[in-house]
């Protein structure tokens, strides 16, 4: 299928102010690929918006808001969104069923593009990350 795209568009779903924080970005070969062969073939599986809360911080940025020194925000190759309304409704064993497609889903993607897949789950989130150093997971809901 072929798309003309705009200056701004990068995939058929996301654009590159999305990730921008303020008015700063950086965009890398790595950038690209997180977002053409990881980022957008999820949001194809997963069927629905993402909205990101959170993708390139700045340095000063990641420390406000609590992040880590070696955070992939800080190399755009992680994003933050909200888990869908629905979410708060489902059932224990749905919920667990959902996040468990998503780790089995992110973690194929980033093996495919060369990496390796990191997630964390929030109350209200969730953050997924590609590092070419290794897999990572932690569930830290009910943790703030």
């Amino acid at each position: 299928m072929y798309m003309k795209l705009s200056k701004e568009q990068l995939t058929e779903h996301f654009r590159l102010s999305e990730f921008a924080c303020g008015d700063e970005m950086i965009i890398t070969p790595n950038f690209i690929q997180f977002v053409s062969r990881v980022l957008e073939p999820f949001r194809k599986w997963y069927n629905r918006p993402i909205n990101i809360n959170s993708g390139y911080r700045t340095k000063e940025k990641n420390k406000a808001v609590g992040g880590v020194s070696s955070s992939l925000h800080l190399n755009a190759m992680a994003v933050d969104f909200s888990f869908p309304v629905e979410f708060k409704s489902m059932s224990k064993e749905r919920k667990a069923q959902y996040l468990n497609n998503i780790n089995q889903k992110w973690y194929s993607l980033c093996t495919e593009a060369g990496g390796y897949g990191q997630i964390c789950w929030y109350d209200t989130y969730i953050h997924l990350g590609m590092s070419y150093n290794r897999q990572y997971f932690e569930d830290k809901r009910g943790k703030r």
